[in-house]
């Protein structure tokens, strides 16, 4: 304790009880100690919260990128049925218009037809 209240002086506290000095610092030591315990535990609260909204994050990404797939394998399997619709339809009724009119037919009618799954599309890209 001696060496204590030695450099105590030393820097330029003043010290009138040796023993009520030490014990003084020594509790604020203590307290100081407590209180980067605590932030400490704060801090590990603070990042498993932080690490479980990652979790949560990646979970939904992993949902959002299958709905994406699900999405544009419907898209093929929908433009797939639209040009077998539009084959029938052709084979029906005959090509008895220029190939141009077929064209714009097809291509309105697709737009129309899938118009619902890109809307839904943007939205996720977006």
């Amino acid at each position: 304790m001696a060496g204590f209240v030695a450099g105590a002086k030393r820097i330029g506290l003043t010290v009138t009880s040796e023993r009520a000095f030490h014990h003084k610092y020594r509790d604020e030591c203590w307290s100081w100690a407590a209180s980067l315990n605590q932030k400490a535990a704060d801090l590990s609260r603070m990042k498993e919260a932080y690490d479980g909204r990652e979790r949560a994050l990646e979970s939904d990404r992993l949902v959002i990128d299958r709905f994406r797939l699900t999405l544009d394998r419907t898209s093929e399997i929908q433009i797939s049925l639209f040009n077998r619709m539009i084959d029938e339809y052709n084979q029906r009724v005959g090509l008895g218009f220029p190939s141009s009119n077929v064209a714009m037919r097809k291509s309105t009618l697709l737009r129309s037809f899938l118009e619902p799954t890109v809307q839904i599309l943007t939205r996720c890209k977006g």
